[in-house]
């Protein structure tokens, strides 16, 4: 008995150093493991530098390729997407410069060339297309000028590390307005103009006019001049905009001046559209059971008058629909019956086709029913 107990004691032991050492070797498997990601980060990390900034010192005065200082500030300039900018690339040298590889630093800049070669004491013309359009409304409206800022970089054959020159600037706006975005909450699908959302815009510079248009034909625009430097721009939803929610924008532009001209800018809008006749409840559910009754009421949000009712003429087996008594305008009550039901019955959608009477214009819609239960 001792004995076993003596053994007992020492299988547990070897157990706990069995246990610890498994401990320890999962431990030292994550910081491995550990180790391996973050040098694997770092990996990658250095392979995506090897041609970045990190690499070169910006504005580098002391090289064999130099661009003045005043070649890399555009100023003060409007908004706009096709800023064009010349960086003069001179080679101080008196030996010729291959330039195997010219970009910019960001997907807003476009360069050309994006390679090329510069003769000794020469001097290389790199174009810039600086796309400086607003990238929301609250940029396009902001009150203080944004900085701006892309770096050149260039890669020339036999040196290690590229050159990198910082242009730079600061971009204003010639509109603020209000509201930062046009929100049309829940809206009834056929609504008439009292949806209507209104935007005020007001110019800090002379513009020639103000264009707003939707890509979507889902929405009309129109602008309202109120005084000189100020607008009214309307949005109305069409009256036969689907139902479901919405996110667009309206988009905003103006000739500035001769060949100046002030690029889309892009006002968000968001809102619900319902439909215009809903189902009480939407769907239906049997179960197993062999009969059972549903009360559905079909109402219209707006209160107009439901004028005319007609259901999918193909009910599943062991189900019709009565037609009540409607308890007010601008509903329609029905019950749904299930009733002798066999065991291989399959229920599906009855659809609910509906005539809304609309000032004169009737519109029909189409709902459907979801009854459900088991086989």
């Amino acid at each position: 008995m001792h004995r076993r107990d003596i053994s007992y004691v020492g299988e547990a032991s070897s157990r706990q150093k069995c246990r610890r050492g498994l401990l320890t070797v999962n431990a030292a498997l994550y910081l491995v493991g550990a180790l391996l990601l973050f040098a694997g980060a770092n990996l990658g990390t250095f392979l995506a530098l090897d041609f970045s900034a990190s690499k070169a010192q910006i504005n580098p005065p002391d090289r064999a390729l130099h661009v003045a200082g005043s070649d890399l500030d555009i100023g003060e300039v409007w908004l706009q997407d096709g800023f064009e900018w010349h960086v003069p690339i001179r080679n101080t040298t008196d030996r010729r410069i291959v330039l195997k590889q010219i970009r910019a630093s960001c997907t807003c800049t476009s360069v050309s060339p994006d390679s090329g070669s510069v003769e000794g004491d020469g001097t290389l013309d790199v174009i810039l297309k600086l796309n400086l359009a607003p990238k929301n409304a609250q940029q396009a409206a902001a009150e203080t000028p944004r900085l701006f800022a892309a770096d050149l970089i260039v890669k020339a054959t036999g040196e290690t590390d590229p050159y990198l020159w910082r242009i730079h600037g600061v971009v204003k706006s010639p509109l603020s307005f209000n509201p930062i975005s046009l929100d049309f909450g829940e809206i009834v699908a056929g609504s008439d103009a009292s949806e209507t959302r209104t935007l005020k815009v007001e110019a800090k510079h002379d513009l020639t006019g103000l264009e707003a248009r939707c890509h979507s034909d889902d929405f009309s625009v129109r602008v309202e001049q109120v005084a000189s430097r100020r607008w009214n721009v309307h949005v109305t939803p069409s009256r036969a905009i689907a139902p479901g929610r919405f996110d667009t924008f309206v988009f905003l532009a103006a000739p500035m001046g001769k060949d100046e001209n002030l690029p889309e800018i892009p006002v968000q809008m968001n809102g619900m559209v319902l439909n215009e006749v809903h189902l009480t409840p939407s769907s239906v559910f049997f179960g197993g059971r062999s009969s059972a009754s549903v009360d559905v009421r079909l109402s219209t949000r707006a209160g107009r008058r439901i004028s005319k009712v007609e259901m999918h003429p193909n009910l599943p087996e062991g189900v019709r629909i009565v037609r009540g008594e409607d308890a007010q305008a601008g509903t329609a009550d029905f019950r749904v019956e299930c009733y002798k039901r066999g065991a291989r019955t399959a229920l599906g959608d009855v659809r609910f086709a509906i005539s809304v009477e609309r000032d004169d214009d009737p519109v029909l819609e189409s709902l459907p029913i979801v009854v459900q239960g088991q086989r």
